[in-house]
């Protein structure tokens, strides 16, 4: 997740790259078996974002994540560590959201098209479904949000799968957080004391209902992790479901 107060994608990424961001906070250690829709977005080999396998061909990710890189990306599936196990793939293109804004992060996706064909293993490599457009996200349930990495702010990177609950949380409420404009293509989710969160490297990974089995958002961004009266933001994904269709088919 990209701090809000530091929107250089550049630095996000360069993080991650050198082992120092931040990810799943207040979570639990899991396997792919518990998230098999997990997928590692890699530049040059290096970890920098999470992704959700949408079909055998595509998956989607954040926009802020491929801005600066849409070159040399590949994709890692299948695996409980960011950096080995799975399966890798080649990034053919990679699509942002064509009202995808870099300063406020509205619209905060970008479609990952990859070189062959993920084949499907079931609890290791999984489609997750999509919403359909403009579905609703109920109030205060609760959803999945995984990625790979630490359990605290600034400690040291292991890339593991790490994954944690949170609830949906009513948008004036995280609109009265946030100094920014958080939009009708954004959703929130957290606690009001914090201590649970997603973090700058779970950007673009995924945020699923599980119990409607659907991928309900994205991580974009947040102030700071897991902080007190700050909400992770995530990008609705029920919000451009028609452009998701218009660009894969599915």
């Amino acid at each position: 997740m990209n701090s809000y107060l530091v929107l250089l994608v550049p630095l996000l990424i360069c993080s991650e790259i050198n082992g120092e961001s931040d990810k799943i906070v207040g979570g639990d250690l899991i396997t792919i078996s518990d998230a098999p829709y997990q997928a590692a977005l890699l530049y040059s080999g290096n970890f920098i974002c999470g992704a959700s396998i949408i079909s055998t061909k595509y998956l989607l990710s954040a926009a802020h994540c491929v801005q600066e890189y849409k070159n040399k990306l590949s994709i890692r599936v299948g695996a409980n560590n960011a950096y080995k196990g799975g399966e890798v793939f080649q990034v053919e293109k990679a699509t942002s959201h064509p009202f995808f804004n870099a300063v406020t992060l509205n619209n905060d996706f970008a479609i990952l098209k990859i070189v062959g064909d993920i084949k499907l293993q079931k609890g290791v490599k999984e489609i997750i479904p999509l919403p359909e457009q403009n579905q609703k996200i109920e109030n205060n349930v609760n959803v999945y949000v995984t990625g790979y990495g630490m359990i605290t702010m600034n400690g040291k990177a292991d890339h593991q799968l790490r994954g944690v609950l949170v609830p949906i949380v009513p948008q004036n409420i995280c609109r009265n957080s946030y100094p920014v404009i958080i939009t009708n293509n954004m959703v929130c989710a957290g606690f009001k004391e914090g201590g649970k969160d997603s973090c700058s490297g779970d950007s673009g990974g995924p945020m699923v209902d599980r119990e409607n089995n659907l991928l309900v958002g994205v991580v974009s961004f947040g102030q700071g992790c897991a902080l007190p009266k700050y909400y992770g933001v995530y990008a609705k994904v029920s919000s451009v479901r028609q452009w998701i269709k218009t660009q894969t088919k599915i």
